[in-house]
């Protein structure tokens, strides 16, 4: 069956916070496709040397769900509308963003998904990664100015 593929304008008019049509469609001529979900857990298996597909999704939600944690509301919802639709199920919105420092982030990404911290460093390095090759880079960069200045720490991929 031939599904229509949304055309730039029709995706444009329904995204929120855009101040003109011709804005919105820019944005999205220059915004990176969104992966599919094998493509994105294949891609973080890979880079984080994750062999079991169990052990690769305990990482992405254990990672994504404590992001979600700290974010505001408005780069959550940027954020969930770049990534799989599987995985930014992941990103809830907590009542209100906690601070907690970066050393806190690891030790609740190692609880969740029940491994030893350099592992949960490693997975969560490798899950970072991924999701910042589906964000432009203006995205990328509002994403880092709306955690505290400690976390420039998570984006420093040595995966």
């Amino acid at each position: 069956m031939w599904v229509k593929k949304p055309t730039l304008v029709s995706r444009a008019r329904t995204m929120l916070g855009w101040v003109s049509i011709k804005t919105a469609v820019t944005q999205l001529e220059n915004a990176p496709e969104r992966m599919n979900y094998l493509e994105f857990t294949k891609l973080i298996g890979r880079r984080g040397r994750i062999e079991k597909a169990d052990d690769i999704s305990r990482a992405i939600q254990a990672t994504l769900e404590t992001l979600a944690e700290c974010l505001p509301g408005p780069q959550l919802t940027q954020l969930a509308g770049k990534l799989p639709r599987e995985a930014a199920m992941y990103l809830k919105r907590p009542l209100k963003p906690e601070q907690f420092s970066v050393h806190e982030f690891f030790e609740r990404i190692s609880e969740r998904s029940h491994v030893d911290k350099p592992v949960a460093i490693q997975r969560a390095w490798a899950v970072l990664s991924v999701v910042e090759q589906q964000l432009s880079l203006d995205e990328f960069n509002a994403l880092r100015a709306a955690l505290p200045q400690q976390y420039a720490r998570l984006f420093e991929f040595a995966v």
